[in-house]
């Protein structure tokens, strides 16, 4: 029996916020290395979904014939 197989390819973007004090803030802008060195495992901790928003769907198709 012949089959039709789809292989879908999704992208989307996703958008996470987390919240800075006063302290992370300053040391993001004036060194971002070192924020992430210091930071950056209890930022990501503490990030929130904010948005999603698919950008495309492509579709492939392929006949399989036995």
């Amino acid at each position: 029996m012949a089959k039709l197989r789809k292989l879908t390819t999704s992208i989307t973007y996703i958008w996470y916020e987390a919240p800075l004090t006063d302290e992370q803030l300053k040391l993001y802008k004036e060194d971002e290395d070192a924020f992430w060195d210091e930071y950056g495992d209890d930022v990501e901790d503490e990030m929130d979904f904010v948005t999603d928003k698919p950008l495309s769907d492509d579709n492939e198709y392929t006949l399989i014939e036995d």
